[in-house]
């Protein structure tokens, strides 16, 4: 039966400190003395960043089947309590869900980049449909209600910071988004009025009674346009977009007659 108590918060986490190694006199060694030690210790290091990655898979399948015994709702706090931190934890967990993805003799951070690809440790049937999955969505949630900022969690489980971001406040990322495709619309929308400029110049350029026909359907372009603002009856309102529509084609093919570039 699962253990449904709250932690203990008064328990202090236990401090493992690393053992001391042996000082050795250097200056008693002769050049190959020094090589061949310098080959152990080398060998030494990487095994022992093997073993920083065994280490790791161990403690992320500990925090895992904590995590079937912690009641819902109180993982994160669980975390706190145990003196783990949660950018850590989260990594030792995957680390220990993908154990078998991790290529041999590869560091921790290397072992950690590796994953970063991959699905959320807590993945769901419907998660595949999703663009980003709920699975990670907790995953990202939890990582930020524990103090992690936006980039260190973007980092972590592999996805845009942006998207870190839209997890946390989604209403500041719609805003976001909405703000963005204004400035577009009306990025297009000044890119076209100098395009439609610069034909109206190249047109009154060539000069002619073509030119004049073009000035007087430009501004009656300007004047229907107004009165389709301002109509308020739906027939007349249609209408004068019918004519309106019929001012653009017949400009068009003035263009076209004088050989110009017409202004989609």
């Amino acid at each position: 039966m699962n253990d449904t108590r709250e932690p203990d918060t008064d328990r202090t986490p236990a401090v493992i400190e690393p053992p001391e190694l042996p000082t050795v006199d250097l200056t008693t060694m002769t050049l190959d003395d020094l090589a061949a030690f310098a080959r152990a210790e080398d060998g030494l290091s990487a095994s022992a960043v093997t073993l920083a990655v065994a280490h790791a898979v161990r403690a992320g399948a500990a925090l895992l089947a904590a995590r079937e015994q912690v009641p819902r709702g109180k993982w994160t706090a669980w975390l706190i309590d145990s003196g783990i931190g949660i950018g850590h934890a989260y990594t030792y967990m995957r680390l220990a869900m993908y154990r078998d993805e991790i290529p041999p003799g590869a560091s921790l951070s290397q072992a950690r980049d590796g994953l970063r690809t991959l699905p959320g440790i807590f993945h769901r049937p419907d998660d595949d449909k999703r663009a980003v999955p709920a699975s990670l969505r907790e995953e990202a949630k939890a990582m930020v209600d524990g103090g992690m900022g936006v980039l260190a969690v973007a980092e972590a489980l592999g996805i845009d910071r942006h998207t870190v971001a839209a997890i946390i406040d989604p209403e500041k990322a719609r805003r976001r988004r909405e703000s963005g495709r204004e400035q577009q619309r009306r990025r297009r929308a000044a890119l076209k009025l100098l395009a439609k400029k610069e034909q109206d110049r190249q047109v009154k350029q060539v000069g002619g009674s073509a030119a004049e026909g073009y000035a007087l359907l430009r501004r009656a372009e300007i004047e229907i346009d107004r009165a389709v603002g301002s109509s308020l009856d739906v027939e007349e309102k249609a209408a004068l977009r019918r004519a309106l529509s019929w001012a653009h084609k017949a400009k068009d093919e003035i263009v076209a007659a004088l050989k110009l570039k017409r202004v989609p």
